[in-house]
């Protein structure tokens, strides 16, 4: 079967519910990509009240969201909101991992500082978290310099604290305050 007719047939959801690996990934992101329209039923899994579903779904969107924004930034505002009811640290870190790279929405900003700033200081939220939380809090003080020194305040308690890489995230952020 041509990948064409295979991608043209998937089911999103029974595939999401088969396997968790990088190979079904890819092949959901490039299905979507291919098929644009398809976007909404992945969205719709990212937003379903079945843990399997949101989890596995917020993979593929994260990587959809990097190569084809387009076709995530009208659900930004909706994932958000989501953040703080997230079923699966997974719909946390490919949220924020997405807003990292395409910014926030300058309506959901306060919303979003507040709540990657309680990431970044909550030493059990996934190293991951609190990383891309930094970049997405550092953008937002940029715009909003009142915020920069407790911004400053918080990285300074977080330097010696978490991984090495962490740690070196937190101390090259420092220097670009």
């Amino acid at each position: 079967m041509s990948a064409i007719r295979y991608f043209a047939q998937m089911d999103i959801i029974a595939k999401l519910q088969t396997k968790h690996n990088k190979e079904v990934m890819l092949a959901i992101r490039d299905f979507v990509i291919a098929n644009p329209k398809q976007v909404e039923v992945l969205m719709d899994c990212f937003f379903s009240d079945n843990l399997q579903l949101c989890q596995r779904s917020s993979w593929p969107i994260m990587h959809i969201g990097l190569s084809k924004p387009q076709l995530i930034s009208p659900y930004l505002i909706k994932m958000v909101e989501r953040l703080p009811t997230a079923l699966h640290d997974a719909q946390i870190r490919n949220t924020v991992r997405i807003l990292e790279e395409l910014g926030t929405p300058e309506e959901v900003e306060g919303e979003v500082f507040e709540l990657c700033f309680g990431y970044l200081v909550d030493p059990k939220r996934a190293t991951a978290i609190r990383a891309f939380s930094i970049t997405v809090l550092v953008a937002i003080a940029e715009k909003h310099p009142e915020l920069k020194h407790e911004l400053k305040s918080e990285l300074q308690f977080q330097k010696d604290h978490g991984s090495v890489g962490f740690k070196n995230r937190v101390k090259n952020t420092l220097k670009k305050l």
